[in-house]
């Protein structure tokens, strides 16, 4: 059938389905803490969120349909279909080349049990808003579904199958929940069964689409800088003017029965680390036991104050322990895991997690464990709306779970629960017959929990108003010559040179980040030492002279900030964020963990066995060896270098070699306040920083001397090496090459956008199009150009997953895509969308005080200031095709790529490879 007649035939359907509708004026619902709740005559419901301070704008379109809503044979169904709503309609033949030519700084699809939802983030000018809107409008019902855009997309899903299957963990936290339930579908994994997404009609998957996508099933979500009169016009005009269907929308009515006993299920496969996990039914989110159930959930996850972490990790039974609420529309799951090493008994480790969690069943949590879990808990909740990009998605998800004001009710619900709440959901749920750790056993006198179904939704929300006063930030213009009028600059007493930039944020926050530098190459190169300097940065959180780990944990929760630490071999970070009037508190906290560290031998034991099991846990992983083996490839240098790189057991074996003495000297002998960068960015005081920093590192002096360690440059070679990793169901290739480049090239901005035109985020990269796009051979394709501030060292990374029996096919097409980039060149256009997506990407990184602080803080560490980001948006601006073309010759250097492919290709099947298409 040709295509015009399969048009033809949909827009006569849709006229047989649906009314004739006309634009529709919205109604008011509701107002909570800056979200507008409005609703369509035609049932589409409309959310407004505006944030002043924000320089982007984002469009999330929700469908209710998602895992949850699937029949027999219909298994990944939802997610396949967000999948074909990126091929286009009729208006939109290209919906992601659209998007890039109008800058979008993200955009995706995501699916979930409950629902299925697409987003962009565009910058906050021109029609942008008004576009994205008609464009979620229109392929809510006229997306083209073509056949062989499903026979394409299907390899695509089903590479992404295949990468979760490569998990031991996932598969085991799939057995569990599929154990756990009998009948409905949250039992089942969203991304579906192999032979459903191999098998599915695409008139099925039409079928699916007519049911579910249709605008009585549709929560449209805005957020970020726009004018909300303008949105609600757009939002009646676009998705108003859809006609409401005459079939009314199908609901799943599915109950879970309860649980009569204890299921255990066991996964036997290849992997490294033992892990048990238990899980148990709880009641769906609008449930009023939720809240405690959730504040149960923190209790046991915490770490290190977690009831879980002081059993197991404290008791060196695991490695480390999490707890994990799964919340739904319907009745949900909570579970918890151990992770353990290879000597210790499975049954004992598996008794002490039960134990562990029943034990509140019996005696209940502290009141001190509720109040420290309910802070927690509430100071996500208020962060939450800070970031408007993501606060969208958690609007979009708790939609989905029965009404988007049950996230507002919920938090307030959290801070009214007790001890005497927690104990009695413990009592309530957490028992032997509601458990699934293992074989089902029958029992004479079955003890079965009853599920309370979810409640009338309008008695709980109808009339919550939320709360009020919350800060909303300002406007501020991220142009290189604002931030050069607002920065202060300067230099600490101890020398450590500054960056204070004062800005009002969404909830009066700030951002601080502390980099010192010690040490020299010839006295750091030490595996001990260098070893030692990641877990020396992770002890230094876990304790003072005054404040245990736990104590610790609890005023960081008290002042509602974080400050968390990285290291590397000759440097320490910390990473600093809070609230405005807890400011000084905050670096007081900091002064006494910089400046009177325990250095806890017990705690460093944890640390040491956690890192080592860590990587112990990855041995088996395709992706960590092809990436350790492509760098030990570019990096051809002798174990005794500074530089070399370690395989997982040279790094388990140095990880081992360091004793709380190294720390020690670490810390002792080599740290100072002489040396490094402080920057801050945010609703902070200056002279607060200033007078709190200089009175932490005046004094502090080194014996060691410090330099600079210089990151050299190889000249590459091909080569092609495979890495056999039995058992693993996808594949990756990764390629590599250095580059003699520097980040101050003058052709850098050229190197860049070849390299994102040959393999960016961006669903339209000639990697993306042919590999995954045409070809279908990958779910995640791409590459990264890297070049060093300091040094004349760059690298051109290329990575693709896939199934492992097209490894050759997709060897071939990689090489023949580089053949095309190097021979043919780019096109003024792919110049243009690139050099728009990167300009836009950069306002938005300068708008955001996190991202800011990065730029700002890095600049600081390579002598550069506003002057050189105004540099390269200018060189950016004058790039030209020629320009590209000569780098991209450049980049890839004659095609010298070390070639790493790592996967179980001895065991590769032959009907699993992508089937060559047919030549039209």
């Amino acid at each position: 059938m040709c295509r015009q007649l399969v048009l033809f035939l949909v827009i006569v359907l849709q006229a047989a389905t649906f009314n004739i509708a006309c634009s529709q004026s919205p109604k008011k619902i509701s107002e909570i803490e800056g979200v507008t709740h409005y609703r369509l005559e035609n049932g589409c419901q409309v959310l407004l969120f505006p944030v002043p301070s924000a320089s982007s704008v984002t469009i999330n379109m929700t469908v209710m349909v998602g895992s949850r809503h699937e029949g027999y044979g219909e298994t990944g169904m939802a997610h396949l279909l967000e999948h074909m709503l990126f091929k286009g309609t009729p208006k939109h033949g290209d919906i992601d080349a659209e998007l890039k030519e109008r800058g979008a700084l993200d955009l995706n699809g995501t699916t979930d049990s409950d629902r299925t939802n697409y987003y962009e983030t565009l910058p906050a000018a021109n029609d942008n808003m008004d576009w994205a809107i008609s464009m979620e409008a229109d392929r809510l019902l006229n997306c083209f579904l073509r056949a062989e855009d499903l026979a394409s997309e299907m390899t695509v899903v089903r590479s992404e199958f295949e990468r979760n299957e490569n998990s031991p963990f996932q598969i085991l936290k799939q057995r569990l929940l599929a154990s756990a339930y009998d009948w409905h579908n949250y039992g089942k994994s969203t991304i579906g069964n192999k032979a459903d997404i191999e098998g599915v009609a695409v008139e099925r998957l039409r079928d699916f689409y007519r049911k579910y996508y249709r605008p009585d099933n549709v929560v449209l979500i805005v957020s970020g800088k726009f004018d909300a009169e303008k949105a609600l016009a757009s939002a009646a005009k676009h998705f108003g003017s859809l006609a409401k269907p005459k079939i009314p929308l199908a609901k799943t009515h599915t109950t879970e029965p309860p649980q009569d006993g204890e299921r255990i299920v066991y996964l036997n496969r290849t992997g490294d680390v033992p892990i048990v996990g238990v899980g148990y039914h709880i009641p769906a989110v609008s449930h009023p036991d939720f809240a405690a159930v959730t504040v149960l959930n923190q209790i046991l996850d915490d770490e290190p104050n977690g009831l879980l972490y002081k059993s197991l990790v404290k008791t060196k039974k695991a490695s480390s322990v999490m707890a994990d609420v799964i919340p739904g529309h319907d009745p949900g799951m909570l579970l918890a895991f151990a992770m353990t090493d290879k000597g210790q008994s499975i049954s004992e480790v598996q008794s002490r997690l039960t134990f562990t969690i029943q034990n509140i069943a019996s005696n209940g949590v502290s009141k001190r464990d509720v109040d420290r879990a309910v802070a927690k808990l509430s100071k996500l909740k208020e962060d939450d709306p800070a970031d408007p990009v993501q606060f969208a998605m958690t609007l979009s998800d708790w939609a989905a779970y029965g009404d988007w004001r049950l996230y507002f009710v919920v938090r307030d619900q959290i801070t009214k629960v007790s001890t005497v709440d927690v104990k009695r959901v413990a009592k309530k749920y957490l028992k032997k017959s509601n458990r699934t750790v293992a074989i089902f056993t029958p029992t004479a006198d079955p003890d079965r929990s009853e599920i309370p179904s979810s409640p009338d939704l309008a008695k709980i929300v109808d009339s919550y108003k939320g709360r009020t006063g919350i800060s909303a930030g300002e406007v501020f213009e991220p142009t290189p010559e604002n931030i050069a009028a607002r920065i202060t600059r300067g230099k600490l007493k101890s020398g450590v040179k500054y960056a204070l930039l004062p800005r009002k944020t969404r909830g009066d926050r700030f951002h601080i980040n502390l980099t010192l530098r010690y040490g020299t190459l010839k006295t750091l190169n030490d595996p001990k030492l260098i070893a030692a300097s990641e877990l020396l940065a992770e002890l230094l959180t876990t304790g003072t002279a005054s404040l245990g780990y736990e104590k610790l944990q609890d005023r960081m929760t008290e002042l509602k900030c974080e400050i968390s630490t990285e290291g590397n071999p000759g440097e320490l970070s910390f990473f600093i964020s809070g609230r405005k009037e807890n400011l000084e508190p905050t670096l007081a906290l900091v002064h006494d963990i910089l400046r009177s560290p325990s250095l806890s031998e017990d705690e460093f034991m944890f640390l040491q066995t956690e890192s080592a099991v860590h990587y112990d846990s990855m041995k088996s992983l395709p992706n960590f060896l092809a990436s350790i083996e492509t760098s030990k490839r570019l990096t051809p240098v002798a174990p005794d270098n500074f530089h070399y790189v370690p395989d997982a057991d040279e790094l388990i074996n140095r990880i081992h070699s360091v004793d709380i003495a190294a720390i020690k000297t670490l810390y002792n002998d080599f740290l100072s306040g002489a040396h490094g960068e402080l920057t801050a960015v945010g609703a902070h005081d200056n002279e607060m920083v200033l007078e709190k920093f200089n009175l932490m590192l005046a004094d502090w002096k080194s014996s060691q001397t410090y330099e600079r360690i210089p990151q050299p440059y190889f000249e590459s070679k091909a080569e092609s090496v495979t890495i056999e990793t039995p058992d693993k169901a996808n594949a990756i290739l990764m390629f590599g090459a250095n580059l003699r480049s520097q980040s101050d090239d003058p052709d850098w901005a050229a190197l860049q956008t070849a390299a994102d035109i040959l393999g960016g985020p961006s669903m339209t990269s000639r990697l993306m199009v042919r590999v995954r796009e045409n070809e279908g051979l990958s779910y995640g394709v791409g590459c990264e150009f890297t070049a060093e501030p300091l040094d004349r060292a760059g690298l051109l990374y290329l990575y693709a997953i896939t199934n492992p029996a097209n490894k050759d096919k997709l060897l071939k097409t990689v090489d023949q895509e580089l053949t095309r980039f190097i021979e043919n060149g780019v096109t003024q256009k792919e110049v243009d969308d690139s050099r728009t997506s990167y300009l836009n990407m950069m306002e938005e990184a300068l708008s955001d005080s996190e991202q800011l602080l990065d730029i700002l803080h890095d600049y600081q560490a390579n002598g550069r200031d506003e002057s050189f980001l105004k540099k390269r948006i200018t060189n950016m601006k004058k790039l030209t095709v020629k320009d590209v073309n000569l780098a991209a010759k450049k980049l890839l250097n004659d095609k010298k790529l070390v070639i790493v492919a790592a996967g179980d290709f001895a065991n590769a099947k032959p009907e699993d490879a992508v089937k060559p298409k047919e030549e039209k």
